[in-house]
This record gives C-alpha cells, structure tokens and sequence, in this order.
C-alpha cells in the first residue's frame, strides 16, 4: 500500500515554482478571512479614533507600510498605524503602539492574501537565517 500512496503524491505534488504550491489550503484562507474582518468590525471604533489622531499628530497620514516577509516566503508591504515622526513617537502614536493595536491595518493584508494568521510564520525580511539583524542594511 505504500507504493501506492507514493505514487499518488507524486502526481499531485507542484513543485517549488508552481504559482499555487506557496498558496495556503483553503480553510486556512478561509479562516484567515474570518478572523481579519471579526478584528476590523470589533476594533472598528478604536481603529477610527486612533486612525485621527494619528492624522492629527503626524502631519496628515495615518498608515506606513513597512516591508514583510508574506505567505509563501513572497515580500510584501505591510500595512501599520504610523506612530513615530521625524524619529520620535508623537504623543497618541505612544499609545497605539503600547496598545498594540499600530498592527491592527496588518488585516487588510490576510485579507488580500499577502499575510495569513495561520500557518508558519515567516521570517523578518531584514534578518540574517540565524535570527541576528543584517547589520548590512
């Protein structure tokens, strides 16, 4: 029976370069889906206020994006709350980030399928295979 099986994973296997072999199965994605809106309708109002402060304190723009490492190991630009300016944290940019919630715009990226919230996590874009900073860059 081992052939068999052998056989048989053999002929659904993609390969490495194949455009769905990086895609995550699809209860995953659908998952993934669920939770980001679940996070977006419930921290809606949290997400709006922080969202004008940070217009308010920062000059204007409330979100960066900041490179990440997406499904699939594919580089992608995450989407956060902008909380410092000019090298410095503004006064409610302090409190998104303490919150944590600065990660909360990372939903409209599971969303558009460049992050997922299941599976392995990737690694930083900017990192060495040992886990150091690249003191390259």
């Amino acid at each position: 029976m081992t052939g068999l099986s052998e056989k048989f994973d053999e002929r659904i296997h993609l390969g490495d370069g194949h455009p769905l072999a990086a895609r995550p199965p699809v209860s995953e994605r659908v998952l993934d889906v669920i939770a980001a809106l679940t996070i977006l309708v419930f921290t809606l109002p949290l997400t709006v206020a922080a969202g004008i402060a940070l217009m308010i304190a920062g000059g204007g723009h409330a979100f960066e994006r900041r490179d990440r490492m997406g499904v699939g190991g594919h580089p992608c630009r995450g989407l956060y709350f902008k909380c410092i300016r000019d090298d410095r944290f503004t006064a409610p940019g302090r409190w998104v980030h303490a919150l944590r919630i600065d990660h909360i715009p990372l939903c409209i990226n599971v969303i558009a399928g460049d992050l997922s919230f299941f599976g392995s996590r990737s690694a930083h874009p900017f990192r060495e295979a040992d886990g150091s900073p690249d003191e390259s860059r």
